[in-house]
């Protein structure tokens, strides 16, 4: 059985901020909706061309199909970071097969 939600506590724990925005969000659906534009549960969304919920001017808002403006919201997806492939090192010093790591070295007899 699922535990029931306290919205009161929900609401009290969002910043100022985030609670600025949705009462701007959803004091614009309420405005369209008494004029008309929408209706409840009609599939559409109010979309701020700005994309600030705090600018209700009419010029920065429109109705759009819901499926249309959460296609278009959508943050464009990062491609995953390629793990580099590993490179043989490459000697400093050649060789030649005359010479040796001994050539030239002096040891205690």
């Amino acid at each position: 059985m699922s535990k029931e939600r306290d919205y009161q506590k929900e609401y009290l724990q969002e910043s100022r901020q985030r609670r600025a925005a949705r009462a701007a969000r959803n004091r614009i659906r309420y405005k369209l909706e008494s004029e008309g534009r929408v209706k409840p549960g009609d599939g559409k969304h109010v979309h701020h061309k700005d994309h600030d919920p705090l600018n209700n001017n009419p010029d920065n808002v429109r109705v759009r199909d819901a499926t249309a403006n959460m296609k278009d919201n959508q943050k464009p997806t990062t491609p995953t970071p390629t793990t580099p492939t590993p490179t043989t090192p490459t000697p400093t010093k050649t060789t030649t097969p005359t010479q040796s790591f001994f050539s030239g070295r002096k040891f205690a007899e």
